[in-house]
């Protein structure tokens, strides 16, 4: 699908010129890219096709909500990750798409241009689109999927908004990967492949919980507390889960948070951050090759020997035993 910005019907212009700094560090290393400075602000476009799929990240630093087209040359299934920022779209079968920030979609792209509106400030979209014979083998290998999958194709015919699921840690972990890939390497097709297939599988995951929020009572300020639960699933840490940090960055008191978040999700919020930060030490590992120091920093603690003991509290054994 190749993205251009809609100025008088011209595409972008793509100039050869070392990125800026700070699009650089979002930028994965074993990629070409292209670079694009107009007036309308950055456009970065990466991209890898592949026989079965094909990977794109699409960047943006517009400086007002730009209109652009999105056009795909033939019918295809895609699953994308909304990083930062924000978009509306709305695709060639009439449905609407909306793109939020550390949110998640699937959806079958038709044929031909496709609209969206970019917001202001920096957006990144990541997105795999599917061939029809990778998803008869998705299907085959995880029959989960096809109820997923069908769900998708339903909601699209009805004129339906399209499901969304907030990004938890584990598909940032797994998204995170596609920087470490080695820039010498000839072929990453069979690991992409089975990112593919795990960023499914999370995103069922996902959705089933996404669902089981949306049905729980309409008790006071439950869209702000579920995004308070969101953010706290995709960025587990001690620091950032204190009622304090909360309270500044959300619109409710520091009691509101706590009083309302053990009523709506039947849990203190203490125990939900601490669950939710071991559920990461654990992933990271058993699935990373990242110093436990370096682990214990980016959870919240302020030592190692802190994280080591909370950690041998909740399991029984140190953090080292899953190396």
């Amino acid at each position: 699908m190749k993205l251009h910005v809609n100025t008088a019907g011209s595409g972008n212009i793509f100039i050869d010129h070392p990125v800026p700094k700070k699009y650089r560090k979002l930028l994965f290393p074993w990629l070409n890219h292209q670079y694009s400075d107009q007036a309308e602000g950055v456009v970065i476009v990466q991209e890898s096709v592949f026989k079965e799929f094909s990977l794109f990240q699409y960047i943006t630093d517009f400086h007002c909500p730009t209109p652009v087209a999105l056009t795909a040359h033939a019918a295809t299934a895609a699953i994308q990750f909304t990083i930062s920022g924000s978009a509306f779209a709305e695709m060639t079968g009439g449905y609407k798409y909306r793109l939020s920030p550390n949110e998640a979609g699937i959806f079958f792209l038709g044929e031909g241009t496709n609209t969206a509106v970019i917001g202001d400030g920096l957006f990144r979209s990541i997105h795999f689109e599917l061939s029809a014979k990778l998803l008869f083998e998705l299907v085959d290998m995880v029959p989960e999927l096809k109820e997923l999958l069908n769900s998708v194709w339903n909601l699209e015919a009805s004129g339906y908004p399209l499901y969304t699921i907030p990004i938890n840690f584990v598909i940032l972990e797994l998204l995170q990967t596609l920087s470490s890939f080695s820039p010498s390497a000839m072929d990453h097709a069979d690991t992409l492949k089975e990112l593919v297939k795990d960023l499914l599988f999370q995103y069922k995951v996902a959705l089933l919980d996404a669902k089981a929020m949306q049905a729980l009572p309409p008790l006071p300020h439950k869209k702000t507390l579920m995004e308070i639960r969101n953010y706290i699933s995709c960025y587990p840490s001690l620091q950032t889960g204190k009622l304090a940090w909360l309270s500044r960055h959300y619109p409710l008191s520091s009691s509101t948070i706590s009083k309302y978040f053990q009523q709506l999700f039947e849990m203190p919020l203490s125990d939900f951050v601490l669950s939710k930060v071991m559920e990461k030490a654990h992933y990271q590992l058993r699935h990373t090759r990242r110093p436990i120091q370096q682990i214990a920093q980016e959870l919240g603690y302020s030592s190692a020997s802190n994280f080591t003991r909370a950690f041998i509290d909740l399991f029984g054994k140190p953090p080292s035993s899953l190396r």
